[in-house]
């Protein structure tokens, strides 16, 4: 599945499609030949992270153990208009759903100075008993060098695609840039 950066023209044409018996809702776009996931780009700077490598993980929090990242915009028009976009995709989300059962997205108020924040978590594992074995995928490198996340995997707290995230690397091109995407993954708002 290829990806779509969202500008706002598009907005118009997102629309919210189930999954995993409608356990799961995506924000999709029409593609060349078939639908596409939607992504967002937010401009600003991360203020607060906790992100891989993991080197040391309490065996009693397995099942809480997450990425995290939060974005503040300061004033930047740029931030503010994402912020919108999603918000505007969150509703579309909250409609597709009956009532009371899924909660309406906003921004996370912030420090004065800051105004608004957007945080970012995905948990590395998923619990559950009965997953099937096809759902189950090995840590990849960046996340997880030493092995540290893959001896904590166990009977019902297994690392998923669900719990897969994407980190990207930009380099300046004056000094050898090159775009590449480390893993394959999404960082889901919680």
């Amino acid at each position: 599945m290829s990806e779509h950066k969202l500008p706002y023209k598009q907005v118009a044409k997102v629309t919210v499609d189930k999954f995993e018996e409608g356990r799961v809702l995506r924000a999709m776009l029409p593609g060349d030949s078939s639908r596409e996931e939607a992504v967002f780009t937010v401009a600003g700077i991360l203020s607060n992270k906790d992100l891989p490598p993991a080197f040391r993980i309490q065996p009693n929090c397995v099942q809480y153990a997450q990425a995290y990242a939060e974005i503040i915009g300061y004033d930047s028009n740029l931030f503010h208009q994402a912020l919108v976009r999603i918000a505007e995709v969150g509703y579309l989300m909250l409609t597709a759903v009956e009532e009371g059962q899924m909660e309406g997205w906003r921004p996370e108020e912030q420090h004065p100075l800051f105004e608004q924040k957007l945080s970012s978590s995905t948990r590395y594992f998923t619990v559950q008993k009965g997953i099937p074995e096809g759902n189950r995928i090995k840590f990849c490198r960046f996340v997880d060098p030493h092995g540290v996340l893959a001896k904590l995997e166990k009977p019902g707290v297994v690392h998923c695609l669900n719990n897969d995230v994407a980190y990207l690397e930009l380099k300046d091109k004056n000094i050898g840039t090159q775009v590449s995407q480390q893993g394959s993954c999404f960082i889901q708002n919680r």
